[in-house]
Parts: C-alpha cells; structure tokens; sequence
C-alpha cells in the first residue's frame, strides 16, 4: 500500500466519523435531557396524582424516556449522515464527473 492510497482512505473516513461523533455526542445530550425531562413528568404523575410507589414512577420515568429516546435518535443520526456523508459523498462525485452539485446552475 503506497501513501496515496492512505491519504485517500483518511479522507473518506473523516466525513463518518465526524457524522458518527455529531450523532453520538447531540443524542446522547439530547436524549438525557428530553428524557430526563419526560421521565420526571412520569414519575412525579405516577406519584403524586396515582399515589403510588416511588419505585414504580422511577420505572415508569425509565420507560419512556428510553421511548422518547429513539425517535431522538433517529432524527439526529438522519441529520448527521445527510450533513456529513451525503454532501460529501455528492461532492466527490461531482468533482469526478464535472456536473453540478444538486441545487446549484450549470
């Protein structure tokens, strides 16, 4: 394997890993918080209004905030592949191919 052919394969992963950092760090943030958020509203209802064991509004609260997680993730990692992988992926191959990017006049 010459240097080229090295050059050339760090740059196709710097586009996915800094698509996979974005998804891993805004999620994970994202998701603590609008769980966190959602989990404390479930447990406070469970407890307070139900009248019932804390243990079961915690639980509850854990539930959904792993629910509301996912669509959350799903949203960002959407986000993440269409900024980084995608748009680099069309740049390439318009350089390749000397036709315009999408959007753009020829």
């Amino acid at each position: 394997m010459n240097e080229t052919e090295t050059i050339e394969e760090k740059k196709e992963e710097t586009p996915i890993f800094k698509a996979w950092i974005l998804f891993y760090l805004v999620s994970t943030v994202t998701g603590l918080i609008v769980g966190g958020i959602m989990g404390f509203i479930v447990t406070a209802f469970i407890d307070l209004v139900l009248g019932s064991d804390f243990r079961f509004g915690y639980i509850g609260g854990q539930v959904l905030g792993f629910f509301v997680a996912i669509p959350i993730s799903f949203i960002v990692y959407r986000w993440s592949v269409k900024e980084y992988i995608l748009k680099h992926s069309e740049q390439d191959s318009a350089i390749n191919s000397d036709t315009p990017l999408r959007g753009e006049s020829s």
